[in-house]
């Protein structure tokens, strides 16, 4: 497993915490921690509470990423050994445009992991329900971008990490494939980061601006601009 004590201490749990418990912990350390909840109240306190939302969101990314992998190989393995006994359970797919899926289905649909090869050469490893990539997942794009985090109606919905093809990365909310929310963006090239919140891909909404020299420039940003 990747993760380590750091991010379950992260989460107030332990090692030994079952996937759902990182879940409920992650629930409600959201709840607590939403950059949101003080900007009207407590505006003095937003650094301190983003670079917390920003741990908080890191951890949970890393821990998903990691019992995922786990369960994929706890079926890989279940599989090898009773081939016989699964094999009703584990489906191949081919479609007429090229793609092709291996995993579980139920009722002739993907549900359950599985792993969707894309014609163009894009791959996704995750959850399935009733033929959609919902849940969590692993989307590796052709181009070498990469997302990791939590899928709705086949798009990253929720919170999730986006790695870039060209070194850039994002690390928050998501809505229909968009940075939408409260989020972290690390920019590769001069190695800046905007910590605050987004709409539409774009900073918008209170943030701030921090330079790789550590100058700090904060304010409200409508698409991408301080106002």
């Amino acid at each position: 497993m990747k993760a380590t004590n750091r991010h379950f201490r992260t989460l107030g749990l332990n090692r030994r915490a079952s996937f759902a418990e990182v879940k409920l912990a992650y629930k409600k350390l959201v709840k607590v921690w939403h950059p949101d909840l003080y900007v009207a109240k407590r505006p003095g306190m937003i650094p301190k509470v983003q670079e917390k939302f920003k741990e908080i969101n890191f951890a949970y990314s890393i821990l998903c990423e990691a019992f995922q992998e786990i369960s994929f190989e706890q079926t890989k393995n279940t599989n090898d050994h009773n081939r016989e006994k699964d094999s009703a359970k584990q489906f191949e797919f081919e479609f007429s445009n090229g793609d092709h899926y291996v995993g579980e289905a139920l009722d002739g649909k993907m549900h359950g992991l599985g792993i969707y090869y894309f014609a163009c050469g894009d791959v996704y490893k995750g959850e399935f329900v009733s033929g959609f990539r919902n849940g969590l997942g692993f989307y590796i794009h052709s181009t070498g971008s990469q997302y990791q985090g939590q899928f709705y109606d086949g798009k990253p919905n929720g919170n999730g990490v986006y790695n870039y093809s060209n070194g850039d990365r994002y690390e928050g909310e998501f809505v229909e494939e968009e940075m939408c929310g409260t989020g972290v963006y690390y920019y590769y090239g001069n190695g800046s980061q905007f910590i605050g919140q987004f709409k539409y891909g774009k900073p918008h909404g209170y943030g701030q601006y921090v330079a790789a020299s550590g100058k700090v420039v904060g304010g409200h940003w409508v698409d991408g601009s301080l106002i």
